[in-house]
């Protein structure tokens, strides 16, 4: 039978759509604490290109403590993210929860049934205050590097109302969501989509957030080893920056991107960059000790490991001068995380890819089986 005209456009639209869907992924949403990051990837075969981008910072950085007011902040960036496009096809969402709204930690699991083990990571969980308001949410897994005590396990969770209510926020907009992911899991991944070669050995990757510092191990892509660096999130260096040059956040923000996006060789580069480092020396020593520390305690063990590099991503990665500084602290290369398929003609060239690589990474979730 021949299809009539109306019914054969309309056929070949639902194949076009049908093959549009499967091509992207998801729209990927990194909650930060200083601003939202939203990017969605384009599959074409094997290749991964960024299809589309936004950062939005927040009217005012999250405040932990108020989480009605950190969600209603969160909300005013979703829609200011939307206002421009509307509806993001396919309305598939994968989220990143903010790593200070959430529990990390590493604890003892003996070997016993699963019923037993997560009684007694709901137990655990129990105890931190930050958790009082309601039931949690959690994962587990068994890294098994760089950790003397074999039975450890890291646990992150989050609160059970919070993640309903983002859900609920985010459906209200168009979008479903369908994945909520780990940040030690999304850091991780971050290795297989950057165009790393063979290093020769597992990557360390540090996500330099504005109110933490996540530092992980990966191999082959999944999360061998994680730790905090405690009290190192990239506000210590602003609000250094913020008290010694009488400027508030957002201008120290566009001093440093402006530095970034100099020549290397550029004397604005260089000058701010020696700013930097003298107004900030006391939160970049801490920085500093906290990565050392991590790494002597790696080294220490009874297989020692070594990463072969540091992937750098997050707003402090794209401090002037920074990369350079961890590769002469560590004895270790370090290298800004990169996400090579980004067409010169795109708009979203304007945002600086760091910025934008947990985002990245859950887009990709949809194309894993």
């Amino acid at each position: 039978m021949v299809k009539s005209g109306m019914v054969a456009t309309l056929a070949d639209s639902v194949s076009q759509s049908f093959h549009i869907s499967r091509s992207l992924g998801y729209v990927g949403i990194d909650l930060g604490t200083y601003g939202l990051k939203i990017a969605q990837v384009r599959k074409t075969g094997q290749k991964l290109t960024l299809e589309r981008a936004h950062c939005v910072p927040y009217r005012q950085p999250l405040d932990i403590a108020n989480r009605s007011l950190a969600i209603d902040v969160i909300l005013e960036s979703l829609d200011q993210a939307w206002s421009p496009t509307g509806r993001w096809f396919p309305d598939e969402a994968a989220c990143l929860l903010p790593l200070p709204l959430m529990f990390l930690r590493t604890i003892d699991l003996p070997t016993t049934s699963s019923e037993d083990q997560q009684r007694m990571i709901e137990s655990e969980l129990s105890h931190d205050a930050r958790q009082s308001a309601g039931p949690m949410i959690f994962e587990c897994w068994n890294e098994g590097m760089g950790e003397a005590r074999p039975t450890a396990a890291s646990v992150l969770g989050a609160s059970q109302g919070l993640v309903e209510e983002l859900a609920e926020s985010l459906y209200e907009r168009g979008l479903a969501c369908e994945v909520l992911d780990g940040h030690p899991h999304v850091l991780s991944r971050l290795t297989s989509l950057d165009r790393l070669g063979n290093p020769g050995g597992p990557i360390a990757v540090i996500d330099w957030g504005y109110e933490s510092s996540l530092f992980v191990i990966a191999r082959h892509g999944v999360p061998v080893y994680t730790r905090p660096l405690r009290d190192c999130g990239f506000r210590n260096v602003s609000e250094a920056l913020c008290e010694s040059l009488n400027l508030d956040a957002r201008e120290v923000q566009y001093l440093l991107s402006s530095a970034q996006n100099s020549p290397e060789d550029s004397p604005l580069r260089r000058e701010i960059q020696e700013m930097v480092f003298d107004l900030a020396a006391t939160p970049l020593r801490r920085f500093e000790e906290e990565l050392n520390r991590t790494l002597t305690f790696l080294r220490q063990q009874r297989t020692p490991v070594e990463p072969a590099m540091i992937c750098l991503t997050g707003g402090g990665a794209l401090t002037p001068g920074v990369v350079d500084w961890v590769t002469q602290s560590t004895g270790i290369m370090a290298r800004l995380w990169e996400f090579p398929s980004v067409e010169s003609s795109s708009p979203v060239q304007r945002i600086p890819v760091s910025l934008l690589s947990s985002a990245i990474a859950l887009s990709s979730l949809r194309f894993e089986s």
